[in-house]
């Protein structure tokens, strides 16, 4: 029972790592210009790395790549997806007091 409760609990930090990833990947300013290269290469590598639910499906693989080669990056990920959900919690305390 612990075993399963344990995996689950890895499972769930895994996607999390993979949101955060697809999140710095498709909406970020640091990888629009990869983005916009890509879009003027390939119509379905602009669209891969532009969208959201596209790249979020493959972005598990890279998460878990990493997870074996380099654990630490996933924590990247994860740091940054909950930097964005802070940011967006707070935005509108920021923008009201400004």
């Amino acid at each position: 029972m612990q075993q399963h409760i344990a995996q689950m609990v890895v499972n769930f930090v895994d996607i999390i790592a993979a949101i955060g990833l697809t999140i710095i990947v498709t909406q970020s300013f640091l990888f629009k210009k990869m983005r916009e290269y890509l879009s003027t290469k390939n119509k379905y590598l602009g669209k891969l790395f532009s969208c959201t639910m596209c790249f979020g499906f493959w972005s598990i693989f890279v998460v878990l790549f990493f997870k074996f080669l380099l654990p630490i990056v996933n924590l990247g990920f994860i740091t940054s997806l909950l930097c964005y959900i802070v940011y967006l919690l707070i935005k509108p305390l920021m923008n009201k007091y400004d």
